[in-house]
């Protein structure tokens, strides 16, 4: 399925031709815990849409269906926006599950942006990260209730 145009009223959203650059990166399964302290926004979703901005097809708009959290509690259906300034949007499928990190502060007044230092991965390719994560969430539990 293809993606649709957002309208915007910037005359030029995309901005400079400039890409910010993250000196982070977490890409391996044993990266998942210092990812989990460090991004604001983690979960799996499933895309139920997808649009690129009218102004800038550097820019897309996704919007997920929650199926796991591990931070932001109270995400059901974020959208977060993909892209960058000379870079296109990472290539979500409609109806695919996804492992995503994101940044923002989400809700109905924060944008959310896909995190720069972690590479979305399809839900089949992340189950050890998956397993990592829930393996972080029960360390993390386990040592607040110990004190």
């Amino acid at each position: 399925m293809g993606i649709s145009p957002v309208r915007s009223n910037a005359t030029d959203c995309c901005g400079p031709c400039i890409d910010s650059l993250s000196n982070r990166s977490f890409s391996k399964v044993e990266d998942m815990p210092q990812l989990a302290e460090y991004a604001p926004i983690l979960f799996v979703g499933m895309v139920v849409k997808a649009e690129t901005l009218e102004c800038c097809d550097r820019f897309a708009d996704v919007t997920f269906r929650v199926k796991k959290v591990w931070k932001g509690s109270g995400l059901t259906t974020p959208t977060v926006r993909t892209g960058a300034g000379c870079a296109r949007p990472f290539p979500f499928a409609i109806g695919q599950e996804y492992l995503v990190a994101a940044t923002g502060a989400g809700g109905r007044e924060g944008a959310l942006f896909l995190d720069l230092a972690f590479t979305p991965l399809g839900v089949s390719a992340a189950q050890q990260h998956i397993q990592a994560l829930d393996d972080w969430r029960r360390a993390k539990f386990d040592a607040e209730t110990a004190k």
